[in-house]
């Protein structure tokens, strides 16, 4: 399925709410990411509980049901019309529609959680600070980003990507920001040839000046979706035993370090 519509927050954004949930909760790689964050919650749940979470950039809330499983959860969306459909869902205790560091409630979470949220932001870093600086003094980050920097072109230019990451770049950000580094991991690892070639196939017709304008969110038949999202299910499984060094997304939980090493600090977050 192709978006027709420029996309403003969301490449559902411009489908009606009905359709919009139905397709999302079937999209393959949405559920394989669900496999995904539960393996790290579980992790993340060994080294100390979780109770409150909140979900930057929570979309129309596809991934709250998972992240409802370990504590209270609260989402935050600037969309309107994401914020709502997260809220109709009715699994958050609050959404809310504003900055997350405008909210007061920053400061009691104990896990803020930010799928494929921090590519959008064009001071990456700056953020991930502000973020350190508004929450309790210990606190610990779930992110999900796209990998891979030799894969950027239109498809993420037209979803607003300031860049793709590498286990460096992503390790660089939240160090530098304040983080320490808990684990890295790679996913999507099984599909990146058929990545690879769907993005030099745009290069190709780019050159000849047919750039791509639409994107496909993989809204594919069974037959294609049920195979793909197992992918990432076994990943999630294996990512326990081994990490991947290469693949289309990257993963990362973080831990905050104590409020007096300043992100300017060079030795803050090199404890790995």
């Amino acid at each position: 399925m192709n978006n027709m519509s420029p996309i403003q927050d969301h490449a559902l954004e411009t489908m009606s709410d009905s359709e919009s949930q139905l397709v999302e909760d079937r999209l393959w790689w949405m559920c394989g990411r669900k496999a995904i964050i539960r393996k790290y919650l579980e992790k993340a749940r060994q080294s100390s509980s979780i109770s409150t979470i909140m979900d930057i950039g929570c979309g129309s809330g596809g991934n709250l049901e998972v992240l409802k499983e370990f504590g209270n959860v609260i989402g935050v969306e600037r969309s309107e019309t994401l914020a709502c459909r997260a809220s109709n869902r009715g699994i958050a205790d609050a959404i809310f529609q504003q900055d997350a560091l405008e909210l007061d409630e920053c400061r009691n979470i104990e896990l803020f959680t930010m799928f494929d949220v921090l590519e959008h932001i064009e001071d990456d870093k700056g953020f991930l600070v502000q973020l350190r600086k508004k929450a309790a003094q210990k606190h610990r980050i779930l992110i999900s980003v796209p990998a891979c920097e030799f894969l950027y072109g239109d498809h993420d230019r037209i979803l607003h990507h300031h860049r793709r990451y590498t286990n460096k770049t992503l390790r660089f950000a939240l160090e530098e920001a304040g983080y320490q580094v808990m684990q890295t991991s790679h996913f999507m690892v099984f599909l990146l040839p058929l990545v690879l070639l769907a993005r030099l196939k745009d290069k190709i017709m780019a050159k000849f000046g047919r750039k791509r304008t639409t994107i496909q969110i993989g809204d594919f038949p069974s037959i294609l979706s049920v195979p793909f999202s197992a992918s990432l299910r076994i990943e999630a499984f294996l990512s326990q035993k081994v990490r991947f060094p290469i693949g289309v997304w990257l993963f990362a939980l973080a831990e905050s370090n104590d409020q007096s090493q300043s992100p300017n600090n060079p030795d803050a977050g090199n404890n790995k």
